[in-house]
C-alpha cells in the first residue's frame, strides 16, 4: 500500500504541471519549460513525413538510374568473362585465382565453366534489378570492375 500512496503523490505531483497541448507557461515555450527561452522556431513538417520525402524522391532516382546500373553490371560480366577466357587460355587455368572456377576449368574446361558462372552472375543481377536492389547491385558490379576487370585489364596492359 505504501508503494501505490508513493505513486499516487507522484502522480498528482506531475499532473499539476502537465499543460493542454499548445498551452504556453509565463516563460518558456509550448514544449520548452524552460524561462530563459523566450521565443523558438519549431519546424512544422513532422520528422517522419520529411524521411518519407527523402526516401521516395531517392528510390525515384535509383529507378531511373537502375538500366543503366544494370547495363554497367552486364556489361562488366562480359568483360570479365571475356578477359578471363583471355588469361586462362594463354597463361594457364592455375593463374585463376577462384578456386571453384579453377577447379571447373579443369574439369569441364574454360569456356563452358566461364559461359555457367556469368550466366548464374548475370541472373542474379536481373533478380535483384527486378526486386528493385539498385544499390547492391552497383556495389556489386563495382566489385568485380574492381577484383576482376582491371587486374585482368592490367595483365593485358602489360604485354
Amino acid at each position: 500500500m505504501k508503494v501505490i500512496a508513493t505513486t499516487g503523490s507522484l502522480l498528482s505531483s506531475v499532473s499539476g504541471r502537465i499543460r493542454a497541448a499548445g498551452a504556453r507557461s509565463d516563460g518558456g515555450t509550448a514544449r520548452a519549460d524552460v524561462t530563459g527561452v523566450n521565443s523558438a522556431t519549431w519546424n512544422r513538417t513532422p520528422q517522419k513525413a520529411r524521411t518519407l520525402e527523402r526516401t521516395s524522391s531517392r528510390v525515384e532516382s535509383d529507378l531511373r538510374q537502375g538500366p543503366v546500373v544494370l547495363g554497367l553490371f552486364l556489361l562488366i560480366q562480359l568483360l570479365d568473362g571475356a578477359l578471363t577466357y583471355w588469361g586462362v587460355t594463354r597463361f594457364g587455368i592455375d593463374l585463376e585465382m577462384n578456386a571453384l572456377l579453377s577447379g571447373w576449368m579443369h574439369e569441364i574446361g574454360p569456356a563452358p565453366t566461364l559461359l555457367m558462372a556469368k550466366l548464374v552472375a548475370c541472373g542474379c543481377g536481373l533478380i535483384l534489378y527486378r526486386a528493385k536492389y539498385l544499390r547492391p547491385l552497383a556495389a556489386v558490379a563495382g566489385l568485380c570492375l574492381g577484383v576482376a576487370v582491371v587486374p585482368w585489364a592490367f595483365l593485358m596492359a602489360s604485354i
